[in-house]
């Protein structure tokens, strides 16, 4: 309850400031941000209060490395979100202010511009708000938004570069709509799969073409589209001793509890542990939950798919062609 209701009082907060939006964006400087996308890749939707400028990209990108947003200086989102790896994280729950535990394993942050809602209960509608929850969270960054704002202030080169962004000193509408910008940029289409699929340069051994095979015959109900996910939310049987009730803490319907929304899995083998709160450690144990138990909970709305250990071993390969060529060794 205490999470919920801080997400309502940003949102709060941030819908004000939609309202004189765009009085408040008159950035001096105006470098188009030009993605670099394939010609089949689907056109990223930008918000209108939220141009994309090179300028605001690369305050952005400075901001989420920096940990000057945190409470003891220690901590910046890439901690959380390393560029080595996908911009996640290989362990099951991240470490916050003076080492206090998340209770969520942090996703990949490749292509979330297409995402239409954020984290894992789909409890924020917008980049710009999710900014806002790790600053305060005490679990994260344990720091109060006003604070943070006041030390980019205090900072000559931020003071100067928000005057240069935006036209003024840091307040939290640029500080939310830079490090969004930054977010919205980090786009990959380089995957096997993609060469495969779209550009047709590039062919599937057999291993990982009758994984493909699998793949659609069991998992594309869930996982299609341009990230592998439908973006809607399920119970995949973890109900034993539950203590995040997942979309339920969003929407209060008690249907709802246990229900997290379907993954992403570009980049899924090296994007390890996995679930909600990263209790599976391997993809051969994922498949190994999905596959045989039939006791995977009563509420699950999953039917064991009873792969043999060649299938899991296709599926595997398959798997594996989704990671983009920046993190193949």
């Amino acid at each position: 309850m205490k999470k919920l209701g801080f997400l309502f009082f940003f949102i709060t907060v941030l819908s004000s400031c939609e309202k004189y939006a765009t009085e408040r964006i008159q950035e001096k400087s105006v470098s188009p941000f030009i993605f670099e996308l394939p010609a089949w890749a689907p056109k990223p939707v930008i918000p209108e209060d939220n141009p994309l400028t090179f300028e605001k990209v690369e305050l952005g990108k400075m901001l989420f490395q920096d940990k000057i947003l945190s409470k003891n200086n220690d901590l910046s989102c890439s901690s959380c979100h390393n560029k080595n790896l996908a911009f996640s994280q290989n362990i099951a729950l991240p470490k916050g202010d003076e080492n206090a535990i998340g209770f969520r394993n942090s996703p990949s942050l490749i292509n979330t511009v297409y995402n239409k809602n954020f984290f894992k209960d789909g409890g924020v509608k917008s980049l710009e708000l999710q900014v806002l929850v790790p600053l305060e969270t005490h679990f994260e960054f344990n720091l109060s938004v006003a604070e943070a704002v006041e030390r980019l202030k205090n900072n000559e080169f931020y003071n100067s570069a928000f005057y240069e962004v935006f036209g003024n000193e840091p307040d939290v509408f640029g500080l939310t709509r830079a490090i969004a910008a930054y977010e919205r940029t980090l786009v990959d289409f380089s995957t096997k799969y993609d060469k495969v699929i779209f550009e047709k340069t590039a062919d599937f051994t057999m291993e990982e073409l009758i994984g493909f095979n699998l793949f659609k015959a069991n998992c594309v109900s869930c996982h299609n589209g341009i990230n592998f996910t439908n973006q809607q939310y399920y119970n995949t049987g973890f109900n034993e001793n539950i203590s995040d009730l997942g979309r339920f803490r969003i929407t209060r319907d008690s249907s709802d509890i246990g229900k997290f929304k379907t993954p992403n899995l570009r980049n899924v083998a090296i994007t390890f542990p996995y679930m909600h709160d990263g209790r599976i450690n391997t993809l051969e144990e994922v498949i190994e939950h999905y596959s045989i138990r039939e006791e995977v909970g009563s509420k699950s709305e999953l039917k064991p798919m009873k792969f043999n250990a060649d299938q899991k071993q296709q599926l595997i390969a398959f798997l594996k062609t989704l990671t983009s060529s920046k993190y193949v060794n």
